[in-house]
This record gives C-alpha cells, structure tokens and sequence, in this order.
C-alpha cells in the first residue's frame, strides 16, 4: 500500500512539473544534465532525448561560459540562487533572456550530489525594457537636434552638432551627414563615431551613387526615393557585401539611411549606425523621420536667410546710388562766402526755415546750425576749404524762424575757385519726418523683438515716460473690459482708469525695468474680478540707451486654484486615510518609482523616510504570511490582473494587526501596463468583529443543534444528502468574490427556495473581456442543482477551455451539449435552463448581450430602466436544437451605467395585499427607483422590497439578482 502512495505521488509530482510552462531541470556537480521537463522543451527548443546527458554549457552563451564555473562553486558550499537574471542559448541559436533559481540536491546522506535549476523566459519582458530605453534615447535625441536648431545659425556647426547628438545621447556607433556635389556625388560633410569605425567609413565617399552596385544600398536608395532605407541585418544584406567585413570588424549590425532635403529636393543623406541588430523599427524610425526633416528645416532656413542678407545688400547698394542722386539735388540751396557769409539762398530755403531772403541775406551760415552739429560741420567745412572741386556730405539741425530745430540733409561743394560762382554751394533737403521716422522704427523694431521673445497672453511696451508703444490685441481688449476704454498709443499708460494703488505699483515696476532690471511678478488683484497673473518686463534699448520697457502678462488664475485645490484635496486625502486607517500606493512602471501616501507610512508606525518599495512592504509582512505574500506579489506583476488579498503585518512597536490591499494596473493606449496602484486597509477591528461574530455564530449553533437534535436524527439521510450537494454545488459555482474581482462595483441577492438552489450565476476573466451570466434551471432543489453544475461545467468547458466569446455561439453551444448531457437513453426530455449572458468588452468599452428565455435590465443615462428581451425559448429542453436561434446585441457603455441579470424567482412570488404575483413590471420600477444608491444598498432595498411582499406566504422559486456597474 505503501508502494502504491509513493508511485502515485512520484507520478502527481512528475505531472506537477512537465505541466509547468517553467523550465525544471537537474545536473550533476560536474555539469551534465540529468532531467529535463516540457517547459524545458519550449524554452530551450531541445527534446529530452538530445539533451539529457549533455554538459549544461550547451545551453549558455560563450561570452557567459564562466558563469557556470561560479555557479557550481556556490552549489558545491550548498548555497542557493534565486531569481539570477542572465542569458542562455537555444538550440536554434537564438539568445534568450532568463531568471534562474537553482538549488543544491542532497542524497539521502545529505551530501549534494547535483543542482535543481528553474528557468522562466523573461525575454519578453527584457526586451520590452531595452525598447523603452532605447524609445527614450531617441526622444532626448530629437529634442536635441530641435535645441540646435533653434541655437545654432551656421549650416556646418547645425551638421557636426547633430552627428554630436547622434553618437553621444542617441548612443549610435556612428553618425554621418553626406551632400551631393554639382556631378552628383556624395561628399562627406559631417562625421562621428569611435575612430576605427569612421576611419574606414571615409573611404565609401566622393562616389557616384546612382551606378548599379550603389543604387540600391540604403544610401543610394535614400537618395533615389527621397525616403529613408533599412538595413537591419547589414552583415548578411547581399546590397551591402562590400562593406562587410568593415561592418564585422566594427560591430555594426544595422544602419538607417534618411533623405536630408532642401525645399523639397534631396541634397544629401543622414547616416545612422547600430551595434544592435534589428535596431530600427516603427517607432524608432518615426522619430528619425522627425529628425531629419527638422534638419532639412533648418538648412531650408539658413539657405532663405542667405538669399534674404544677399537682397538685402543689393538693397543698401541700390539705396546708396540714388542717395548719391538725391544728394546733388537742389531741393534747397544756399551759396556761402569763405567765412560763412549767405550770398544765396533758394525760395525753397525761406518757405521751409520761415526766414525771408533779406533775412537770410544777412546771417551767417554757422548761426543757423545747431550748437552741438557746428563743431563737426565747421571742421568738415575747413578741411573743403583746401580742395578745390570737392564736396562733403552733412546732416544737421538748421533752426527755424519760429525757433525750433529742423533737420537737414545735403552736401557742400567747394566751387569757390570757379570765377562764375566763387562760393561754397550746399545743396539740402529738410529731413525731419525722416529722422522722426527713423527714431519710430528704431524704437518699433526694438519693442517688436523684445515681444516677440515672448509668449504671453498680454503683450505691451512703454517708454521712458509711461506712453504705451505697442500692444496686442488680448492686451487692449483686458483694458477695455477693466477699464471700458481704450489706451491709445502715445498716451500715457499710468492715466487710465486704474486705482491710484495700483498705477503707483506699475509705475515702480516699469521705474525698475528702465534701470535694466529684467524681472517677474506675481500679482493678485480682486477688482473688477478676482484673478492671478504673472507678469514679465524687458528693458528696451536703443543704442546704449534704455527708451522703454516691454512687458508680458499671463493669467495664471486656473493654476493658483488647480494649486490650491489639489493642496485642499491632498490634506483631505489625508485626514480620511488617517481617519479610515489607510494608505495609498503606486509603482510608475516608466519612472521606475514607487511612492507611497504619508497614511500607509503611518499604518506600519514609522516616519516618512522618502520612497517605498515593495522590500520595505515585504518587511512588514508577518513572517507566516510572508512566503504567500511574495508569491502574490510576485503574481499580480506577471500576470498584470488586478488582486486583492489579506495579510499581517508587524508595526515598527512590534504590534501585529490585519491588512487588506487592493491595485489595480493602468495601460496604455497600446494595453502595456504604465502604472500599478492600490491601497492599504487595517481591518484588525473588522477582523475581530468578524471572529466575535463567528464565536456568536457558533454558540447559536450549537444551541440549535441541541434543540434540533431528534428531529435531525429523523431527517439525516435526507439532509446529508442534500446538505453534501449543496457542498458539491458551491464548490463547483462561481463565489460572490470572484464577481467583485471582476466587477469590483457589484451584489448579488441570492435567495434559494431549498436548500440548494437551481439558480446560478457565473463569471470569468479573459484580458479586457470581463464575461458574466445568470441561469435559471428547470425545477427545483437537488435536480435542479444538478442541472447548474452541468450548466456551470459547460460554461467553463465552452468559455475558457474553447475561447468562445460570442454571447448567441455560447448559447447555441449550451444549447446542443445541454441537451445531449441530459437526455440518456429518454428522447422526451423537458429539462433545461432560461439564462442570459453579457460580455463586457473593456478596451472598446462595449457590452455584447444574448440571453435565453432571460432578458437583461440595462439603465440610461437619466436612471431609467430599460428591459432588452431575449429569445422566447430556453436552452436544453423544449423545440429541436436546428429551429432555436439566438442573437448577440452590441451596445456602447455609458459612464456610471449599472446592469441586471436575474431569474424570474423575484417577481414570480406571490405577496402583497391580495395574494398576487409581484410581476417584473413591479421590478423593474423597483430598480429605477433605486439608481441614486449604491449597488450594495439596491441589494438591501431589493431585499427589504421582496421580505414585505412576500409576507408570510411561503417562497414559490429560487431567487437570483446580480447588479453590475460598468462605466
């Protein structure tokens, strides 16, 4: 008998571990494989046979092969490796990544005689890793390249930088930029990289891409198509064999060739080398894209700047000539004696100096000119005096009759030698618009560059005496509503219709700014309407000289009560973790980080010390739970579903009590898990309450049973009988906690007629399809159960075991196998089930509903309740399985919307005041009048409802109501 147990239990164990998707093996001390399980097999490639009796150096790769040595060293000493993460070798060759646990075997002597090795494929997860960082690699790399480009103003420098950031932060081998010539070869321009590497790439330049054994290389293909090309095994790509041995010697495994363009027009080729093979994929290649069309951006605008500074030379040339012209121009001209006497004086002169001829006739030339121009005038006029012919140009201030300054322009020509004239002739035109507008443009272009350099919602500049220059249209239209006028340009900004405390605040800040202080403030103002700005002042220069100040503000009112409020809510959050003994955590999967609430620090009795940890939470695991724990946790981050558990744990006094968590994950629009956060409960209170409870329980219990003992002596048969199904029966259904796992928002209100009950409800979990159903057995108790334990198994068997995820297919499976599970050697049978089934779809946030003989109440969006019918007949029994028909409804979910799923037992009882049936009318206004509460108080008033209606008439059927919400 003895043998027996051991052979079964040696066979369970070997079952145990070839069910395993592990790998489970065994070697000697020296090495050699003595076991090898089917998840061995799958990870390795290699079947028992080939294997078993090999060296596990076969398995490991030859950069690794003195791994083995230190492991067998830690083995012989007895020491065990757990979760070693490292590489091994398939039998196709192909380089895996894998976490080892491995453990001394001992004889029956206890001398270690092998090693035990278990092996888990993390290759999924380490390549997702190494895609991550890579993905984050390039995004530093194109943020990069944009910085350049907006700081850097030479075509050459942009070139060298970008090849730079290539090498440096996108960790590329090599980098090189490639520009064809006028005969349409590729010249390098740009090159980076180790020095082996580019040292022989320089060599594959000054070439002629478009000859046939260069064409279709990913350059000459760049080149040819104006889109990128791959090479992502560049060692075996037959386009590529000249440089072989070149990309061997260097370890270059793949390049990527992008198109660098310049107005449409491809000019050149971005070169990129990897070390990894099969670097460049979709998203990598994407970004690259970017990379060098903002490249080609950028030389596209340095090539319109060139062309912009070539007109604009042409522009100063051009200006100059007809300068030139207009100088020898007699818009005004006066002929002067050598010592400055005015002899002549054209009419234009007295119209626009308001002096008459006379007048003219007898002033000097110099007292005319303004004091501070006489100095340079005369000293340009003596130096004329000595060269006969010739002629200097001036521009000062003449003074007008009426005394003020006008500004003048012209020439004086030395023609005292020519006996007709015999004085030096000036020729001048009044310049004073122009000079004024020159001063404006200045002064514009000045207060346009320093608002531009801004980004803010309001722009506006001032001068040195508080006169508005410039301003945007946000900035006039605030004004206007603040002050219900609108501020001209020229007038003086500190005069509007601003409190007296509030210009003076202004007058102060733009006082700073004239000093060249170029600073922020942060004000708050309440009037005409409370709101918050940050605003910015410049200093405006012209020449050496600050003339005003420009200045940019920004609403900042939704930040200051965004702050305010998340402040508000964290201190509340706060005080009701404290308050409810709970804490919150988080991983960021992205960062790298956990964080954890100052509540769950408070809950194990320590301070906050900074970042948690799943070690730090470990810690405080009561060691007799600890080993589950581990294992859940361990569960929960492999399997990526959402868990809850209970455990103990010992405060930092060395207090023990009773936690509950919960998390959840977050996933990103691709399904890959970004986030995984939950809480942390102390139910030590719950959890006595629950023992006192199941104390009180038990005495009332065992007080029954002494009451009860003659007439259970009579009934024991019966109600073993009946009691051992319902065991049986809630063994095999679906529990309660399954449900709230799936749905975590849901009740079930379940009331069986007998003992056992015909009624059953099950659920399941596959990914992001959540699906649920609610049956209704023909008969009642012990045959009825029976038929939910066919119906329960068959659920399963077509559900999880055959994938069949289409409501109306399941029903139509149920339906044939129902039937013939049933049926025997009778052809008559009538035994079935009315059941209805929903499939939550969560990634496409959708419901899919077909039901038998049940329909499904489903609300909308203001609280109704909706009834959607099902197929008026039911599965298993009744007409021929070839006339039933089902049907699948799809419906989009709507936030907060709730359903339900329920036997005919609730309103087919008989109650009231007269006796009646409660009729589904009569619930389903049951359920409309109860959407305001939450699910687990409708299962209460659903109770409370039936137990007033029903009275003191006897339960007619089995009674089943599920609530869901979903949204």
């Amino acid at each position: 008998m003895f043998k027996k147990n051991l052979e079964e239990t040696q066979a369970l164990f070997a079952s145990i571990i070839n069910s395993s998707d592990d790998a489970i093996l065994s070697k000697t001390l020296q090495g050699n494989i003595t076991s090898w399980n089917v998840g061995a097999e799958k990870i390795f490639g290699y079947a028992s046979e080939e294997i078993i009796g090999k060296h596990i150096s076969v398995l490991i790769p030859d950069h690794l092969q003195n791994e083995e040595n230190e492991i067998l060293k830690r083995i012989h000493v007895g020491e065990s490796i757990d979760h070693y993460e490292t590489e091994r070798i398939r039998k196709d060759n192909k380089i895996i990544y894998v976490s080892l646990t491995i453990s001394p075997v001992k004889d029956g002597s206890g001398n270690i005689i092998g090693a035990s090795k278990i092996a888990r494929d993390i290759t999924w997860r380490k390549r997702t890793e190494e895609k991550l960082v890579k993905n984050s690699r390039l995004y530093s790399f194109l943020s990069a390249i944009n910085q350049s480009i907006v700081h850097i103003v030479d075509e050459q420098k942009l070139l060298d930088n970008a090849c730079t950031i290539a090498t440096n932060i996108g960790k590329f081998k090599m980098a090189w930029i490639g520009m064809l010539d006028v005969n349409g070869k590729l010249n390098l321009v740009s090159l980076q990289g180790d020095k082996a590497s580019t040292g022989e790439v320089k060599k594959y330049f000054g070439r002629d891409y478009s000859i046939p054994e260069l064409s279709d290389t990913p350059t000459g293909m760049a080149l040819k198509t104006g889109k990128y090309a791959i090479s992502n095994e560049v060692q075996n790509d037959p386009m590529l064999r000249f440089w072989k041995e070149d990309y061997i010697r260097n370890g270059i495994n793949a390049n990527i060739s992008l198109p660098v363009k310049k107005f449409g027009k491809v000019i050149g080729v971005f070169g990129l080398s990897s070390t990894v093979e099969n670097f460049f994929d979709g998203e990598e290649v994407v970004l690259l894209e970017e990379a060098a069309e903002d490249i080609s951006f950028a030389l596209e605008n340095f090539e319109k700047s060139k062309r912009y500074k070539e007109t604009e030379e042409l522009l100063i040339k051009n200006e100059k000539r007809f300068r030139a012209l207009i100088e020898k121009s007699s818009d005004m001209k006066t002929l002067a004696a050598q010592d400055g006497k005015l002899i002549y004086a054209s009419p234009s002169v007295t119209s626009v100096l308001g002096y008459t001829l006379k007048e003219l006739l007898d002033t000097s030339l110099f007292d005319l000119v303004h004091p501070d121009d006489v100095s340079a005038f005369t000293e340009g006029r003596n130096d004329l005096l000595q060269r006969q012919g010739g002629f200097f140009s001036f521009q000062h201030r003449k003074l007008h009759k009426n005394g003020k300054w006008i500004w003048c322009e012209g020439t004086v020509t030395n023609m005292l030698h020519e006996p007709a004239i015999m004085a030096m002739v000036s020729n001048f035109r009044d310049i004073s618009e122009k000079k004024m507008a020159e001063q404006v443009r200045e002064f514009d272009r000045s207060s346009f560059m320093a608002l531009i350099n801004n980004t803010s919602d309001l722009m506006w500049s001032v001068d040195t005496d508080f006169n508005l220059i410039a301003s945007n249209q946000p900035f006039d239209d605030t004004i206007k509503l603040m002050t219900g006028k609108i501020v001209e340009k020229g007038r003086n900004i500190l005069a509007i219709a601003f409190s007296e405390e509030q210009s003076n605040v202004y007058k102060l800040f733009y006082e700073r700014a004239f000093t060249g202080e170029a600073f922020t403030e942060i004000e708050h103002s309440v009037s005409p309407f409370e709101y918050w700005s940050e605003t910015t002042f410049y200093p405006i220069y012209g020449g050496d000289h600050i003339i005003g100040t420009a200045c940019h503000s920004r609403n900042i009112s939704k930040r200051k009560q965004a702050e305010e409020t998340l402040i508000q809510s964290e201190k509340r959050l706060k005080e009701a973790q404290a308050i409810a003994k709970m804490g919150s955590w988080e991983m960021d999967f992205i960062r790298k980080t956990d964080l954890w609430s100052d509540g769950l620090y408070n809950l194990y009795g320590i301070a906050n010390a900074g970042q948690g940890s799943k070690e730090l939470f470990l810690s405080f695991i009561h060691p007799e739970d600890r080993a589950i724990c581990v294992s859940k946790v361990e569960n929960i981050i492999t399997t990526l579903i959402n868990s809850t558990f209970d455990f103990r744990f010992i405060k930092k006094d060395g207090e023990v009590r009773y936690g509950y968590t919960e998390s959840r994950f977050e996933f990103d629009a691709n399904n890959r898990p970004i986030r995984l956060y939950g809480i942390v409960h102390d139910v030590t209170e719950i959890k006595k309450v629950e023992k006192e409870r199941d104390n009180i329980l038990l005495d009332l219990e065992h007080r029954v049973e002494a009451r009860t003992k003659e007439l259970r002596n009579k009934n024991k048969n019966i109600l073993d009988s009946i009691n051992y199904a319902k065991h049986i029966q809630s063994g095999l259904l679906c529990r309660s906690i399954q449900l709230s796992q799936i749905f975590s928002k849901s009740f079930i209100f379940s009331l069986p007629r007998d003992i056992v009950s015909g009624d059953f409800f099950w659920c399941y979990q596959k990914r992001n399809k959540k699906f649920v159903a609610v049956a209704d057995c023909t008969g009642h108790g012990v045959p009825a159960a029976l038929m939910s334990i066919i119906g329960n198994n068959l659920l399963n068997q077509i559900i999880v075991n055959e994938h069949i995820e289409n409501p109306s297919e399941i029903l139509e499976l149920l339906d044939t196998r129902l039937a013939e599970a049933v049926k025997g050697d009778r052809q008559d049978v009538k035994d079935g089930m009315d059941i209805v089934i929903c499939v939550v779809d969560t990634y496409f946030n959708e419901l899919y509903f077909s039901g038998a003989y049940r329909p499904l109440f489903i609300s909308d969006a203001v609280g109704g309740i909706t009834e959607l019918p099902a197929a008026r007949h039911s599965v298993g029994g009744g007409i021929q399985e070839g006339n039933k028909k089902f049907e699948t409804k799809r419906f989009s979910i709507l936030p907060g919307q709730r359903i339900y799923l329920s036997s005919d037992g609730y309103y087919s009882q008989f109650g009231g005041l007269h006796g009646k049936k409660l009729m589904k009318s009569r619930f389903v206004n049951t359920l409309e009048g109860f959407q305001d509460y939450s699910l687990e108080e409708q299962k209460k008033i659903l109770l409370d409802a039936f137990t007033e209606w029903m009275g003191t008439n006897e339960q007619v059927d089995d009674i089943l109501v599920v609530g869901i919400e979903l949204g």
